[in-house]
């Protein structure tokens, strides 16, 4: 993950959990992750296919070449599926 954003939540879901207790944990990754939600897209995890270049932290899957998953800057569900 390579914004401000992404850079806060990698580091609280990396170091977070050692120097606060789990609700101040959660609270912190509520708050980060409601300011990462115009970048976050829900997608079914059955036959995903993503390639090899991806991060997975809790529930979110940050890929790299996100651009890809675009067309004419709109997401594509579908790009997902197709072996890459």
């Amino acid at each position: 993950m390579e914004n401000k954003f992404g850079d806060s939540y990698v580091d609280l879901w990396e170091n977070g959990r050692k120097t606060m207790s789990y609700a101040e944990w959660k609270i912190e990754l509520s708050r980060i992750t409601s300011k990462m939600n115009n970048f976050i897209y829900q997608v079914s995890k059955h036959n995903l296919r993503i390639g090899k270049f991806y991060e997975q932290m809790g529930n979110i899957t940050c890929l790299e070449d996100g651009d890809k998953y675009f067309i004419k800057d709109k997401f594509n569900r579908e790009i997902l599926y197709i072996e890459n």
